[in-house]
């Protein structure tokens, strides 16, 4: 493809897909948050190397008191917006006041990070951060700012009466894919991912589940929830050319096929 720009002294921008900047994303959870602020507390897990907020999503109902995790993540690399629709879908049905989504955080403790790589969505950035680097990458290597106050943030949460139970990182790539670990048996709820694709081909019309299987040889996220927490560590990617509308499908079936399969087992 090639695309002829007609330059002048204004700045032009030119996007592969939809922006959806650090001020969108804080304007999005905002409104998500507002009139929930009893179960949705928007808290800081730190600063980005450029000193942008690192936000998270608190959200639970009743005491946190040893309260098992669920780790939502998105938007490590910048312009995967599709994921990051999936991840508004999947957050909002959790949310929305259910008898399903009540009885889940009763029980249960999400942790939503929103914009992990703040800096890179706001520069234009095609995977990296301010400092050039990779943050999927950076797990476990923790060189970069924004993966080590990540991290120190969940830790923090995380204890002798409270684990993390799951941790799903949102992505885009050509095609809807769910990249997972060879190695389960050690996980948390070592039979989740058979029981959520069947769930998802169950639930979703004419759906079939794209699974990618294998053990991490990077830092990246899936491992780290996998090798660090003995959690089930899943990359949930969205086709770029996916629909809107089969995002918001794809999104709240996953995660109310997440809660139920969760409460059932009652891990």
């Amino acid at each position: 493809m090639t695309i002829k720009l007609n330059l002048t002294k204004n700045p032009i921008t030119v996007a592969a897909q939809e922006i959806q900047s650090s001020t969108d994303v804080k304007n999005w959870y905002t409104a998500l948050a507002e009139n929930k602020k009893d179960f949705v507390k928007i808290k800081s897990a730190g600063k980005s190397l450029l000193g942008k907020n690192l936000p998270v999503l608190d959200i639970y109902k009743g005491s946190k008191k040893n309260k098992d995790l669920i780790v939502l993540l998105t938007r490590q690399h910048p312009p995967e917006v599709t994921g990051y629709y999936a991840f508004q879908s999947f957050l909002t049905s959790i949310i929305e006041n259910s008898s399903l989504s009540n009885e889940f955080l009763n029980k249960y403790r999400i942790l939503a990070f929103p914009i992990v790589n703040p800096d890179g969505v706001d520069l234009g950035h095609w995977r990296h951060n301010a400092g050039g680097i990779d943050l999927n990458r950076d797990w476990s290597v923790y060189n970069q700012p924004e993966i080590k106050q990540v991290v120190e943030f969940i830790a923090k949460n995380t204890g002798k009466n409270k684990k993390i139970l799951l941790g799903l990182d949102f992505h885009s790539t050509w095609y809807d894919v769910f990249y997972t670990n060879k190695t389960r048996k050690e996980a948390a709820i070592p039979n989740f991912e058979i029981d959520w694709f069947k769930a998802l081909e169950k639930n979703i019309p004419n759906y079939k589940v794209n699974e990618q299987s294998s053990n991490s040889k990077q830092p990246v996220s899936k491992g780290w929830f996998l090798y660090g927490h003995n959690a089930v560590g899943i990359t949930y990617e969205i086709g770029d050319a996916t629909p809107k509308d089969s995002i918001e499908l794809i999104g709240r079936i996953s995660a109310e096929q997440m809660m139920n399969i969760i409460l059932n087992n009652e891990y």
